[in-house]
């Protein structure tokens, strides 16, 4: 914490972890995340075993990751998982039974290119899945992905405070995590019934983009508890970045602090 405080101007307010679903395994993100948006990656993990048995390795992996695991600074404070967001576009039935198992915290989402008609706000959604007996949530894929890329161009000046959004990531994450930032790109699509067109992510053919997915499920992540914040604490329906890192930096709402 003394290193991010003198890079961004604020020690560590919360985790998040963001989770893409594979045949035969599990991508994984953990962010801490600093006043600003700013961001360190704090691991990238694939875990192994078959997604389609909720009582495999992969699935116990997540599991202790949500309900167990915890990161400390050098100063003593104590980080543990806030929100945990789980894409649910493949094994979507499997996505819905695990994330049943809680009450709160852990979401299933689905990106979407637009908003649903009947969204509320442009960035996401929630809908309720009766037969799990979760509330699951649409994401504007769009919005978040151009996020992430604005975010990821940001220039830092040694010696000056972090850019607000700016990404921090290990060296040693090596070059096939950091390719996966490089596997989509924003295309002209057309919509040949209204006659319109428009630009959207795509993925490149033969690239993998987990690490992509993972970086803006986690943008997503931070916005919901923005959302929960400003509305339950500050009384203000609707998604106000500002006033949200004020508050949780004040209250130290989301870590322990040293004994």
């Amino acid at each position: 914490n003394a290193i991010i405080l003198q890079e961004t101007g604020s020690v560590g307010l919360m985790v998040t972890a963001a989770f893409d679903i594979h045949k035969s395994w599990i991508a994984v993100e953990i962010k801490l995340w600093t006043a600003g948006g700013r961001s360190y990656s704090l691991d990238w993990r694939r875990l192994e075993g078959e997604t389609d048995n909720l009582q495999s390795e992969s699935w116990n992996a997540v599991r202790n990751i949500i309900e167990n695991e915890n990161w400390k600074a050098d100063d003593g404070k104590i980080y543990n998982v806030v929100i945990s967001l789980i894409d649910a576009s493949y094994r979507t039935d499997d996505v819905y039974n695990f994330v049943s198992e809680y009450t709160d915290n852990v979401f299933a989402i689905m990106g979407r290119e637009t908003p649903a008609k009947t969204a509320k706000m442009p960035q996401f959604s929630d809908y309720q899945n009766k037969k799990y007996g979760i509330t699951a949530y649409n994401v504007n894929s769009t919005i978040y992905k151009d996020r992430l890329a604005a975010n990821l161009r940001r220039d830092w000046n040694t010696g000056e405070l972090q850019p607000i959004g700016y990404c921090n990531f290990p060296s040693e994450y090596g070059d096939d995590f950091f390719r996966q930032y490089e596997a989509e790109e924003k295309k002209e699509k057309k919509y040949t019934s209204k006659s319109k067109t428009r630009f959207v992510w795509s993925q490149k053919p033969n690239s993998e983009n987990h690490a992509w997915d993972c970086g803006y499920y986690n943008l997503v992540a931070v916005d919901m508890v923005c959302y929960e914040i400003n509305k339950y604490y500050l009384e203000t329906e609707r998604i106000d970045h500002k006033a949200f890192w004020a508050y949780i930096a004040e209250s130290k709402l989301f870590y322990q602090d040293a004994e």
